[in-house]
């Protein structure tokens, strides 16, 4: 660009911009909610040459821009566009319908006694925003972290990379039928509990356990949860607002740390002392400390409702109806014995089912189509 700055266009394949609404106003283009979705590099690329004073006056860059409202449409575009580089499909989770809801919704909620807190699904979108702390922002990742360790029951994979996460449990999150009000809880201890840590008004010695701090918070204020599914959730997460409300939670944290310790002791009493480490991705210490406080295992499998999509149904040599529900990491195997009312109608169609074990393989029960 230095040398011959008009062959920049030559050497070089554009950018591609997705909006809501594009209009030829003037001999120029006005754009609605505008995206780059292939491009950034080069983008940065002219940026930092502006910043070094080069002359860009004889520059040129193409550009595709389409303007659509419709959501499956800019996926497509956003994929298309990117298919020459190596990347995860989960990448484009978060331009989907429900995290854009999820984002207003942040935006239009606020707990009594606490500052404001937004999800920030676009890297940096809020960085122009000086208003808004980074204490304040939430990302992709540790939203989907903080679910797992709160609603799916496995803390022991929180720490995990956000894209094993929701390959591992993504028939279980961001579904279009959940409430937003989990969502908005995760988030809200995640960055509160983070706070009292850093102002250290919790035990420094457990903020790598922070995670497991924020179950034992949610457990034993509000008790096992429903799941995600359940029209009770709400009404869950309802009464642990109520009871964090007016600078409560702190106390709360305060609680759970102490009984953290004591069941760290114990576990290390019982197991012996080469198991004070490795705790933290530990499933069998995750049980242990949910029995811990409840009594009981937090075995639920048979109790969560999962929801994915059909992906075979065939007959078996008894003229019965099986097939397969797609699922990660193993797909789950269903049989006509435990959902008597399956056909092959249910092939591609988006259904909930529980798991129960059989033997050494799961299969799904309870199979019920979800209407679109």
């Amino acid at each position: 660009m230095k040398e011959h700055p008009e062959r920049f266009v030559l050497f070089n394949n554009g950018i591609t911009i997705v909006c809501k609404k594009v209009e030829l106003k003037n001999s120029e283009y006005e754009l609605e909610n505008p995206q780059i979705v292939n491009g950034c590099q080069t983008c940065n690329m002219i940026y930092q040459a502006h910043q070094k004073g080069m002359d860009l006056k004889s520059v040129c860059l193409i550009a595709k821009i389409v303007g659509s409202n419709v959501e499956d449409v800019t996926q497509g575009i956003v994929r298309g566009a990117n298919r020459q580089n190596i990347v995860y499909e989960e990448a484009f989770e978060t331009i989907k319908g429900f995290h854009k809801e999820l984002e207003r919704y942040f935006e239009n909620n606020q707990v009594n006694g606490y500052q404001k807190i937004y999800y920030e699904r676009r890297s940096k979108q809020y960085a122009d925003n000086l208003q808004i702390k980074p204490q304040q922002k939430i990302s992709f990742r540790a939203l989907i972290q903080s679910m797992v360790a709160l609603f799916l029951n496995h803390v022991e994979d929180s720490h995990k990379h956000e894209y094993t996460l929701l390959r591992n449990y993504k028939d279980n999150l961001f579904v279009e039928t959940h409430s937003y009000q989990p969502y908005y809880l995760a988030a809200f201890l995640y960055l509160n509990v983070d706070i009292l840590f850093r102002e250290k008004k919790l035990p420094k010695e457990l903020s790598n356990f922070k995670m497991h701090i924020m179950l034992l918070i949610k457990e034993m204020e509000g008790g096992f949860s429903p799941d995600l599914v359940s029209n009770q959730i709400d009404k869950y997460c309802e009464q642990l607002f109520a009871a964090f409300a007016d600078n409560k939670l702190k106390q709360c944290a305060l609680r759970a740390c102490k009984k953290f310790g004591d069941i760290r002791t114990k576990w290390i009493k019982s197991k012996g002392s080469q198991y004070r480490y490795g705790m933290k991705d530990s499933a069998e210490f995750r049980s242990f400390l949910m029995k811990e406080v409840h009594g009981v295992s937090d075995e639920r499998n048979a109790e969560k409702i999962y929801t994915g999509y059909v992906m075979k149904v065939d007959l078996d040599r008894k003229g019965a109806f099986y097939g397969f529900i797609e699922h990660a990491p193993n797909n789950i195997f269903f049989h006509e014995f435990d959902n008597p009312d399956i056909d092959r109608s249910y092939v591609d169609k988006k259904v909930s089912y529980k798991v129960v074990n059989n033997g050494n393989q799961e299969r799904a029960i309870n199979l019920r189509i979800i209407e679109s």
